[in-house]
C-alpha cells in the first residue's frame, strides 16, 4: 500500500543519512579542522561531503555543541545544537540517533529528517556531525518518485503551520 511505501521509504532515507552521516564523521580532515575550531575549512569540507553523498545539508559541533560548520545558513555559526534541537540534546550524552523534527533557526514551518552522531578521535568525543534533509518541494518531488506508486503525490504537513513540502509542485509530472 501507498502508507507501507511511504513508512518503508522514510526509514530508507533516514537510513541513508545515518549511513553517510557516519562516513563523513570519519573523515579526518573534518576532524582535523573541528579541532583547531577552523570554521571556513569546515563549511567547505561539509559541503564537498555533502555533494559527494547526496545530502541535502549538514552541520558540525565543538564537543560542547556549538555550531562550527554548517552548508545551509553558513555565517550562522554559535547556537548549540545540543540544547536547541531534540536530537541534540541525545548527541550531548555520546549516544547517535535519527529523527523527524521541526527545523531551528529555518522557516518554523519545515519538517527535517535529521541524524546525529559524535565525532569520535582518540576515544574522545571532539564534536557532533548532523546529515539532514528538508522535507520541502524538491524532496516530496524525488521522495514520491524513488518510493511511491506512479500517479501517487506526497505532501509534508506541520499540524502548526501547514503544508511545507509537496510533490504537486512539479507540473511536468502530472
Amino acid at each position: 500500500s501507498s502508507a507501507q511505501n511511504f513508512k518503508r521509504g522514510i526509514n530508507q532515507d533516514l537510513n541513508y543519512l545515518k549511513e553517510q552521516g557516519d562516513e563523513a564523521a570519519k573523515n579526518t580532515s573534518i576532524q582535523e579542522h573541528l579541532i583547531i575550531n577552523d570554521s571556513e575549512k569546515l563549511t567547505q569540507l561539509l559541503l564537498n561531503e555533502k555533494t559527494q553523498r547526496s545530502i541535502g545539508l549538514m552541520s558540525v559541533t565543538d564537543s560542547g555543541g556549538v555550531v562550527t560548520g554548517r552548508t545551509m545558513n553558513i555565517g550562522k555559526l554559535g547556537e548549540n545544537i545540543f540544547l536547541t534541537r531534540p536530537l541534540g540534546r541525545v548527541i550531548a550524552q555520546g549516544k547517535s540517533d535519527q529523527s523527524i523534527e521541526v527545523t531551528y533557526g529555518f522557516d518554523p514551518r519545515q519538517i527535517i529528517l535529521t541524524t546525529g552522531r559524535p565525532i569520535i578521535r582518540d576515544n574522545y568525543m571532539i564534536g557532533a556531525l548532523f546529515a539532514n534533509r528538508l522535507a520541502d518541494d524538491d524532496y516530496a518531488t524525488t521522495f514520491r518518485n524513488n518510493h511511491l506508486s506512479k500517479g501517487v503525490e506526497v505532501v509534508f504537513y506541520n499540524k502548526n503551520a501547514g503544508i511545507y513540502g509537496n510533490s504537486f509542485s512539479d507540473p511536468s509530472t502530472r
